[in-house]
């Protein structure tokens, strides 16, 4: 590359790449929140933790299984419950 653009509109264009925890929507680069994780490689959205995680930080690649003593029933937790007694 010779660094001449030779394109019409004589644009730059500039690819970003989201690391683990962030997300990208319209290239800007925001961290998941709490009860979502972001696994890299240019998420353009968030991901919710499935049933059984949980995830309390914001910024995270990935989830947390529930911790023994202790549910994750819904999708998006960021704090796992205590279980219920008797179960």
């Amino acid at each position: 590359n010779n660094g001449v653009d030779f394109t019409s509109t004589q644009s730059l264009y500039q690819i970003v790449t989201c690391p683990p925890g962030y997300y990208c929507p319209a290239g800007d680069m925001l961290e998941c929140p709490p009860g979502t994780f972001c696994a890299g490689g240019g998420s353009f959205n968030f991901t919710l933790c499935p049933p059984g995680t949980y995830q309390s930080e914001a910024g995270s690649a990935a989830c947390l299984p529930s911790p023994i003593g202790y549910i994750s029933p819904d999708f998006g937790m960021a704090v796992p419950r205590p279980c219920p007694r008797g179960a």
